[in-house]
C-alpha cells in the first residue's frame, strides 16, 4: 500500500499530529528494512531535553513528548539536568510537572521556576533506587497478585518506566478468576498513558479479551518509546524496528489473531498441537503398516479384477474429501476417540505408499531368485516377501520423511 499520508492535502485536512498518528500506528516512521540509528526512550528523552533547553517554538511540543514519556524517560533526563545552565535547567524542570501530577507526588514546588529544579533532585536522591527492573517486576507481580490499592499507587508512583513489564504480565484471559488481574493491569496502564480504556467492573471474559487485544495492538506501536535499546536488544532493533520488521513482529507477539472465541490463535495452535501431532503421526505410521502387504499383495496377484478392485479400495479411501474427514474427527480428540480419528485420517494416505510399494515390488517377480526358488517347487510370494525389506522398504521410507 502506497504511503499518502505526507499529502498536503491529507495534512491540510487531518492536521499534523493527526497524521504523524497515523504513520506511527502504521509504522511509516520506520525505514522499510534495516534501522541503524532506532529511537528509544534514552534518544527521545534527550533529544527533547536539548529542544527545551534551546528554547524558541519547538520547546513546547518537546515538553508535551517529555511528559508523554513520563517516568521511563526520568532516568535520562534528571541526571542531565547538573549539565545544563539555570535557565534551561528550569524549563525542563518545569516540563515535567505533568509527570509529577500524574505520579501523584507534585506539589508547588514542581510549578515554581525557583523550586522545581531542587523538587526533582530530592526526589531523585530518594527514589532512585526503584526505579530499577527488579523493583518494578516485583511491584507488577504484587499488583497482579492482590490488586490493592496500595500496590496500584506503588506502579503509579513509577509511570510509564513501570509498561514494559506491565504488558509483560497483560495476558489474554481463559478463565473469568483471571479478570481482577486484566482490570488493576488496564486500570494502570490507563492512568500512565491517559488512554481511557481500562476493563471496567461487571466486563465479562470476551470484553476483557478485547481489551487486551486492544492494549497489545497498542504496545506493539509504542513499545520502543517506554524502552531502552541496550546490548542485544540493540543490535535486533535495527530489524526489528523497521516496517517489515515490526510485521514479523506482530505476527508472533500478536499470535496470529484471535480465534472466533477471542483467544490468541497461536496459543491455541500450541495447545493443540500435541493432539494434532499424535494424530498425524499415528495416521501415517498405520497406513505404512496397511500399505507394505498391500503392496506386495498387488504386485503378487496375478488376477486384473482382484488387483483393479484392491486400488478401487485404496482410491476411494484417498478421494474423500478432507472436509469431510475433518467434520468426523472434530471434537474427538481424546480417550478412546482418538483411534478413531487416526483410522480416518490413514484412509487418506494409504494410496501413494500402497502404489510405491507395488512399483517396488513388481520388479522382483521376474528377478533370477524368484524364478530359481519356484523352479525347486517353492513359493514366488515367499521370495518376493524375503527380499522385500531391501527393495520396498528404502523408497517407502524416503516416501514416509517426504510426508
Amino acid at each position: 500500500m502506497p504511503d499518502t499520508t505526507d499529502d498536503p492535502r491529507l495534512v491540510a485536512e487531518l492536521g499534523k499530529h493527526e497524521v504523524d498518528r497515523i504513520r506511527r500506528e502504521r509504522f511509516l516512521d520506520l525505514p522499510r528494512f534495516l534501522n541503524f540509528a532506532p529511537k528509544d526512550v534514552r534518544v527521545r528523552a534527550t533529544e527533547s531535553v536539548l529542544t527545551i533547553a534551546a528554547g524558541g517554538a519547538a520547546s513546547a511540543a518537546a515538553g508535551q513528548e517529555l511528559a508523554r514519556l513520563g517516568g521511563a524517560a526520568l532516568p535520562f533526563v534528571l541526571p542531565m539536568l547538573d549539565a545544563l545552565s539555570p535557565d534551561p535547567r528550569a524549563r525542563v524542570a518545569l516540563a515535567l510537572a505533568p509527570v509529577a501530577d500524574r505520579m501523584g507526588i507534585a506539589t508547588n514546588d514542581a510549578r515554581d521556576p525557583e523550586h522545581a529544579v531542587a523538587f526533582w533532585a530530592r526526589f531523585w536522591d530518594d527514589r532512585a533506587i526503584e526505579f530499577r527492573p527488579a523493583a518494578v517486576r516485583t511491584a507488577v507481580q504484587r499488583l497482579v497478585r492482590y490488586g490493592s490499592k496500595s500496590r496500584t499507587e506503588q506502579l503509579q508512583a513509577l509511570d510509564t518506566f513501570a509498561l514494559a513489564d506491565i504488558f509483560n504480565s497483560l495476558e489474554m484471559p481463559r478463565e473469568p478468576s483471571e479478570l481482577r488481574a486484566v482490570r488493576a493491569l488496564t486500570g494502570v496502564a490507563a492512568h500512565m498513558t491517559g488512554i481511557d480504556d481500562a476493563l471496567p467492573e461487571g466486563a465479562d471474559l470476551e470484553s476483557a479479551r478485547e481489551c487486551v487485544a486492544r492494549w497489545r495492538s497498542w504496545w506493539r506501536v509504542h513499545r520502543s518509546e517506554y524502552i531502552q535499546f541496550a546490548g542485544v536488544s540493540r543490535v535486533s532493533a535495527i530489524v526489528i524496528e523497521t516496517r517489515y520488521g515490526q510485521w514479523a513482529l506482530g505476527a508472533v507477539t500478536g499470535r496470529l489473531g484471535l480465534t472466533v472465541d477471542g483467544l490468541p490463535v497461536l496459543d491455541e495452535l500450541v495447545a493443540r498441537g500435541p493432539t494434532t501431532l499424535a494424530i498425524v503421526g499415528g495416521a501415517i505410521v498405520l497406513a505404512y503398516l496397511i500399505a507394505i502387504p498391500l503392496g506386495l499383495t498387488l504386485a503378487m496377484l496375478p488376477r486384473r479384477r482382484t488387483r483393479r478392485g484392491i486400488v478401487l479400495l485404496v482410491l476411494s479411501a484417498y478421494a474423500v474429501p478432507v472436509s469431510l474427514i475433518a467434520v468426523l474427527v472434530s471434537d474427538k480428540a481424546s480417550g478412546h476417540e482418538l483411534p478413531l480419528a487416526v483410522v480416518l485420517l490413514a484412509m487418506g494416505l494409504l494410496a501413494g505408499p500402497t502404489r510405491q510399494g507395488q512399483f517396488a515390488l513388481d520388479g522382483i517377480r521376474f528377478r533370477d531368485f524368484v524364478r530359481a526358488s519356484t523352479s525347486k517347487g517353492g513359493s514366488a510370494a515367499r521370495s518376493v516377501a524375503a527380499r522385500a525389506r531391501g527393495h520396498a522398504l528404502m523408497p517407502l521410507s524416503t516416501t514416509a520423511l517426504a510426508e
